[in-house]
């Protein structure tokens, strides 16, 4: 028995992505040839994508010289190129937004303006990421092969429609990026106040010494097991992909059970901690401000929580330290492990930093607090029009929700 055809939009069409699309990979000039390397031709790799947040991407942390294109199988990618990161990992997705070449981790789609727009393309893999991931095959690795990206099944509204559904989106994302881009600013002028303030102070104190409380989560009989968590529960119980150099984000959570909260000893968020991770990708700095949706938040084994102990003082001052390159660099002394860096607790105490009277901490605090609540109201607002712009992005893709005006 056939299995019933998914009815499509009227005036869209089913076609794949090869037939609108031209599919190009990218290449990595011979590293032992320095003519090939410093040029003036952006070279983008998947990790300059893992570190990027925008929508288009211009420059990566390596450029190629044309004798470097010339001579291997990289190719100069038009503008609004969309690249693809075809393998480690699978699905970081931007647009070029000028000339440009990628690596071989990339599958490059270059649309066919009279029949695809390049933004909607975009969207559309963001879409069908996990799809592709799951299609994808490799020994060693998994990797979207450019026949994989070819026979991509799409179902295409008329490209009216197709701008029309990525205007929608893009003013979501424009939003976004407004937004980060205020913070940027005032992460900026927090980090200036607490120069001024603070330039003069050495460090020279130990954090043992000082009132920092260093939390550790509970790593007993009674640390939760993949058994414990749920999707949705009592407790949400922190990840790394939930603390990352943004801010929290909460796209993907595991909870656990009133229940199994209680016997657990420690490891539990107050409002203001500073949560740090110190295991894998360490360093990441997250502050629990009032913004946060979740009223129980217990840590990992992989993080630890900072807490200023004198409730007078609060918790912006370190908070701010933390921020600082300084703190930054002296993270980075003190990593252990090679296949997995970390940072023992009893290293973090020995750290030297700065101890101010309590009189200049709260003098201090009175003036960062307002440049803070901004900064953390933005990235409420950002994760709450990133949530909002990937609720609705599935359904504008499948035509369950259509742009208001192009209704056929």
């Amino acid at each position: 028995m056939n299995e019933k055809k998914a009815l499509i939009p009227s005036g869209w069409k089913e076609t794949t992505l090869g037939e609108i699309a031209e599919i190009l990979s990218g290449s990595t000039p011979s590293t032992k040839d320095h003519s090939y390397w410093g040029g003036d031709i952006p070279w983008i790799t998947p990790k300059d994508l893992s570190e990027h947040s925008g929508v288009y991407i211009s420059n990566g942390e390596r450029h190629i010289t044309k004798e470097g294109l010339k001579n291997s199988s990289a190719q100069l990618l038009p503008k609004n190129t969309v690249l693809f990161s075809s393998r480690a990992p699978i699905g970081y997705v931007a647009i070029a937004e000028r000339e440009l070449a990628t690596n071989q981790g990339f599958k490059n789609i270059v649309c066919d303006e009279k029949v695809t727009h390049f933004r909607f393309i975009y969207y559309w893999l963001k879409k069908s990421k996990e799809f592709i991931e799951r299609i994808s095959s490799g020994s060693t690795f998994s990797e979207a092969s450019a026949s994989v990206m070819r026979s991509l099944k799409i179902e295409l509204p008329p490209l009216p429609e197709q701008r029309a559904i990525a205007a929608v989106l893009s003013s979501l994302d424009d939003k976004i990026e407004l937004l980060r881009a205020q913070n940027k600013t005032l992460e900026n002028i927090a980090q200036a106040l607490f120069k001024r303030w603070f330039e003069s102070e050495k460090w020279d104190k130990r954090i043992e010494s000082l009132p920092i409380r260093i939390i550790d989560g509970d790593r007993g009989v009674n640390y939760p097991s993949q058994d414990d968590l749920v999707d949705k529960g009592y407790c949400l119980f922190l990840s790394a992909e939930n603390v990352t150099d943004e801010g929290f984000k909460f796209d993907n959570c595991s909870f656990i059970s009133k229940e199994k909260d209680k016997i657990l000893r420690s490891g539990k968020l107050n409002r203001n901690d500073i949560v740090l991770t110190s295991r894998g990708t360490v360093g990441n700095i997250v502050f629990c401000d009032k913004y946060i949706a979740h009223e129980h938040i217990r840590i990992n084994s992989g993080m630890l929580i900072f807490r200023y102990d004198d409730k007078d003082v609060g918790n912006i001052f370190l908070y701010s330290l933390m921020n600082t390159q300084r703190f930054s660099d002296l993270i980075r002394s003190y990593l252990s492990g090679s296949a997995q860096p970390q940072l023992p607790i009893k290293d973090i105490r020995k750290m030297e930093i700065i101890g101010p009277k309590k009189e200049q901490i709260l003098e201090y605090t009175k003036v960062a607090e307002s440049v803070y609540e901004k900064l953390f109201f933005n990235k409420y607002q950002i994760n709450k029009i990133g949530s909002m712009r990937d609720a609705i992005l599935p359904k504008l893709m499948k035509g369950e929700v259509r742009v208001k005006g192009l209704r056929s």
